[in-house]
């Protein structure tokens, strides 16, 4: 750092004037050395800039890097719902899905399913969510989706077409029908009937 070498320099100079120079020597000496510490210091502004940038880069760019799990988990911490109670209401969830059928309704909500078991919007939410590791649609399509593979194996059902085992199913568009097939099964409904060898027109 060559600026630092001229800055023992010239606080030498100024040492030696001091001890062997008279008043106007050391008064302009000390002026100077003080007009180049100041230039000095502005040519090195870049220094404390450069680094402000380097922490400001590092803060915009800091990432979470807690596994998605956790950053799930998190967003129940202050829940008062049990694991046992957890367990509970899904049983019950899973009893009321088989037995009352009740994603064959194309208008359910998660009030109206929670309202059957008897239990809080939330805390159901919270089952979907922890338990079956799905959004409430995504759980209530998945069941339709696996309806809908049951009928459309079963011959007698392959008179009707594809969108009318999907409404059957409860679905309510045939874009919602394609759209969630697709995202819960990884193909379209065309491929996965051709792939089982299943005989139904499109519809």
């Amino acid at each position: 750092l060559a600026w630092l070498r001229y800055l023992i320099y010239g606080v030498g100079v100024v040492w030696l004037a001091v001890f062997f120079g008279n008043d106007v020597i050391i008064f302009s000496l000390v002026a100077l050395f003080v007009l180049l510490l100041g230039y000095f210091g502005i040519k090195q502004v870049g220094i404390f800039t450069q680094a402000s940038l380097i922490d400001s880069s590092v803060a915009f760019n800091v990432v979470d890097s807690s596994p998605i799990e956790e950053r799930e988990q998190g967003k129940y911490l202050k829940s008062t719902l049990s694991s046992e109670r957890q367990t509970e209401i899904h049983a019950k969830l899973a009893r009321a899905m088989d037995e009352q059928r009740l994603f064959l309704n194309p208008e359910l909500t998660i009030a109206q399913l929670a309202e059957s078991i008897a239990v809080h919007p939330n805390h159901l939410s919270q089952v979907i969510n922890s338990m079956e590791a799905k959004t409430f649609y995504d759980f209530i399509n998945t069941y339709r989706i696996n309806e809908f593979k049951k009928l459309a194996a079963q011959p007698q059902n392959q008179k009707y077409t594809l969108l009318a085992l999907a409404f059957e199913c409860g679905f309510n568009s045939k874009t919602a029908f394609y759209r969630n097939f697709k995202n819960l099964t990884g193909q379209s409904p065309t491929q996965y009937l051709k792939d089982q060898d299943i005989q139904i027109q499109a519809g």
